[in-house]
């Protein structure tokens, strides 16, 4: 190979580079924007910095990419490794984490555990009420909106049992307001709003 830029692990290095150092790279703001820093050895001018990293590094297995362990810290050799797509995606601090049955796995790792497509179904199905030994266990729920009519029911039946509103007013005697389909309304917070909401005409005009 005549130039370093025909080596095919070069565009990795060049990216990582302007990730880092080109304000104008497009995902800029999530590494140099937020104080990430390529190590100087692989920095250096004139193609040392490439050679540094490669010595450093290694040959670039099949599949893997270039990943930081510390998603906080810089590319260095020490916060630096090759992996999969999936360990990069479960290194992501936005990742959530569900801990059931003494085990404590990324949506991502639970969705592959069950079987289905992506992180995603298994956060719909816990948002839905579905409760966890059914939700990260079961490849296909027949009926999953049943689940979120019991959630609705059970968010119900808390509501009847709350004795103070969120002012900590309470909701008992001549304060409980109770409407036809059963919701139950702090009549001191309307009063409240109404006054307010009064207030604000006022100086509005």
């Amino acid at each position: 190979m005549n130039k370093i830029q025909d080596h095919p692990d070069y565009w990795l290095f060049h990216s990582m580079k302007k990730r880092c150092n080109n304000p104008n790279y497009k995902h800029y703001c999530y590494y140099g924007g937020k104080g990430v820093k390529v190590c100087a050895r692989w920095m250096e001018p004139r193609g040392a910095g490439f050679k540094n990293f490669l010595e450093d590094m290694g040959p670039r297995p099949l599949g893997l990419t270039l990943d930081r362990k510390n998603g906080d810290g810089d590319y260095e050799p020490s916060n630096c490794r090759w992996a999969t797509k999936q360990e990069q995606v479960c290194n992501r601090k936005a990742n959530i984490f569900i801990e059931w049955n003494g085990e404590n796995l990324t949506l991502t790792q639970w969705a592959k555990r069950v079987g289905v497509r992506g992180g995603d179904v298994i956060k719909k199905r816990i948002a839905a009420g579905v409760p966890l030994e059914i939700a990260l266990t079961a490849k296909n729920l027949q009926n999953p909106k049943k689940y979120i009519y019991k959630a609705i029911e059970m968010a119900a039946q808390l509501k009847r049992q709350q004795t103070e509103c969120k002012n900590k007013h309470p909701l008992s005697g001549d304060n409980l307001y109770i409407s036809e389909n059963g919701y139950r309304t702090c009549r001191q917070c309307k009063r409240e709003a109404m006054a307010l909401k009064r207030k604000t005409m006022r100086t509005s005009t």
